[in-house]
């Protein structure tokens, strides 16, 4: 019972050490690709091979304001990676904004 009892918390700490050593930040646009439809853009993100990338999409008017946070991304600075996102309206003539930097994205169409 005992040694059970100590495994148990021992895997605990681990599981808290590892959660508490993540490392989560910003990332910032570089490219973006429109779909045919308007909807969907694919992104390219300055991050490299991070474990999660959340996206938050803010849809205004005149402007679409995206945030990308990423999980433990490797320290290389040469690589991206690409995030897909499904807009409620199609993008039409409104800039697309990076959050992070509050720059304006090219967007290919």
């Amino acid at each position: 019972m005992m040694r059970t009892l100590s495994v148990a918390v021992i895997a605990a700490l681990l599981a808290l050490g590892l959660t508490a050593c993540s490392t989560t930040r910003e990332a910032e646009l570089f490219a973006a690709r429109l779909s045919s439809d308007g909807r969907s853009i694919n992104l390219g993100v300055a991050a490299c091979n991070p474990r999660d990338a959340d996206v938050t999409v803010d849809e205004g008017s005149d402007e679409v304001h995206v945030l990308v946070t990423v999980t433990d991304p490797s320290e290389n600075e040469d690589c991206g990676t690409e995030v897909m996102i499904d807009l409620d309206d199609p993008l039409g003539d409104r800039a697309l904004i990076d959050a992070s930097t509050q720059r304006r994205v090219d967007v290919a169409r």
